[in-house]
């Protein structure tokens, strides 16, 4: 029970030069098994587990002096000579268990009144090499064990949390404080990375820098930037890759988090080009394509069988012969569309979680309407504010004979769609850069084929949407 009082009474007290708020303890850590350093200013602090106690002394302004403190063998002040740099302070004091890739120095300009934070890494000499250190100077090191700093300043510590680099790995998040230069194979090493079944392809992001590698992680070497992740894939872990492309610095497949959304894709894919179409956007997922597939090839074989059937009986086959001969021209790419708003900031961009496998096109302004279905000259052609429905199927050469007038509709660029009213509906629609006009065919309603017009309108209303994607991401 007795306090660290009790010591200072058994050793006769203070000296005059002792600073009382300034006294630093070893602690024996059961849990950890080390020996951690703390600095207290309260007496009735308990002794237990106490290894060592050093009353530090107050500077003498008339001595140039730096305080170091953290996982060294001997915390305190130590005498610094004019115009001495940190290395050679660095080379005179022996660490116990420190964490390399990142320490704190501390200083404050008496000239100039500035205060100021350096960090730097014992494992890159050029990091400190020529640093000058100034007196009163405070340098933290930082247990490997803990990664803690001690009393840092608030400037120092959000410098520190701006370096931090984040490792995503099967094992879970890590988040490592790290300046100057490192190779990734270190922290794969110092953190017991199970890498068994781990791809050794690895992908690298700094986003101030807009730099994004994938490489094998035992050749990755970098200087350590702000906000720097890195990412492992595994069979059994949480990661993600997605694609983008189109108008951004820098297109790619980029792997993320399963919980990210698509706002924190593109804030590691640079700047938006000037000539980005945002509110065409293209977002499409591999489960909604390969849905569509499927449900293509059943109709094809639907139709099939309903092509046999009417021409063993001398029916009129011609309607179903042009939707199937359509659906020939549906290009798999150009399918799995999901329809909406994609914009940054947008609604859509921050709720929308992606998956493994989403890929998102960001079109070039298109400038252009198009026309497709059953006009005699299906087309694209430059947009004015001045042109409605009406005008742009004039434009490509009216209606052919089988048009089926009363459900024509547009697909906009974000993939929605808007009918016309029957009554106005040359009118009541408002033209966009990038829409898409669609007359649908009139398929004939004959005995028997009642039942295959749902089939033959999912049909034609996939070639129409696949070709209107195809239209804007040709704008790239």
């Amino acid at each position: 029970n007795e306090t660290l009082d009790d010591l200072i009474n058994f050793a006769l007290g203070f000296t005059q030069l002792a600073n009382k708020s300034n006294i630093n303890l070893r602690l024996l850590d059961i849990e950890s098994s080390s020996v951690k350093n703390t600095n207290v200013s309260n007496k009735e602090f308990s002794l237990l587990d106490v290894l060592s106690v050093n009353v530090n002394p107050y500077v003498n302004k008339d001595i140039a002096s730096v305080r170091a403190s953290g996982a060294i063998k001997e915390p305190g002040f130590y005498p610094i000579s004019e115009n001495e740099t940190l290395e050679s302070v660095i080379n005179r004091l022996e660490f116990v268990d420190v964490y390399p890739w990142l320490a704190v120095l501390e200083q404050f300009d008496d000239e100039n009144l500035i205060k100021s934070v350096t960090l730097f890494n014992l494992k890159d000499p050029n990091t400190y090499r020529s640093v000058k250190i100034l007196s009163n100077s405070r340098l933290f090191f930082a247990n490997i064990e803990s990664r803690t700093y001690g009393e840092v300043s608030e400037m120092a510590k959000d410098l520190i949390s701006d370096y931090d680099l984040e490792i995503n790995h099967k094992q879970g998040t890590y988040t490592l404080p790290v300046f100057g230069r490192f190779d990734v194979k270190s922290f794969v090493d110092y953190l017991g990375l199970d890498m068994s079944d781990v791809e050794d392809e690895a992908t690298y992001i700094s986003p101030l820098d807009n730099i994004v590698i994938v490489d094998s992680y035992k050749n990755m070497q970098f200087f350590a930037k702000k906000y720097n992740t890195i990412s492992f894939r595994s069979p059994v872990n949480n990661l993600i890759r997605v694609t983008i492309s189109g108008a951004i610095d820098f297109p790619g497949t980029y792997t993320m988090k399963a919980d990210s959304v698509i706002d924190d894709l593109y804030e590691l894919v640079g700047e938006f080009k000037s000539e980005a179409f945002l509110k065409g956007i293209i977002f499409t997922r591999e489960s909604v394509r390969n849905r569509q597939r499927e449900s293509i090839q059943l109709s094809k074989e639907n139709l099939n069988k309903a092509l046999l059937t009417s021409s063993q009986k001398g029916q009129n086959i011609g309607d179903i012969s042009i939707i199937k001969a359509l659906s020939e021209t549906i290009e798999p790419e150009n399918l799995g569309r999901i329809a909406g708003n994609f914009s940054p900031q947008s609604l859509s961009s921050s709720k929308t979680i992606l998956l493994d496998g989403d890929t998102i096109i960001v079109p070039r302004n298109p400038n252009t309407i198009n026309v497709l279905g059953e006009v005699l000259n299906p087309i694209a052609f430059e947009y004015n504010k001045n042109i409605n429905v009406r005008s742009a199927i004039d434009n490509a050469g009216g209606y052919q004979d089988f048009a089926d007038k009363r459900k024509v509709y547009v697909i906009k660029a974000n993939g929605l769609i808007e009918k016309a009213n029957r009554n106005v509906f040359t009118r009541n629609v408002k033209l966009e850069p990038g829409d898409t006009i669609v007359v649908p065919r009139k398929i004939a309603n004959n005995p028997g084929f009642e039942a295959l017009l749902p089939v033959t309108q999912m049909l034609s209303d996939l070639a129409f949407s696949a070709a209107a994607i195809e239209s804007l991401s040709n704008s790239n």
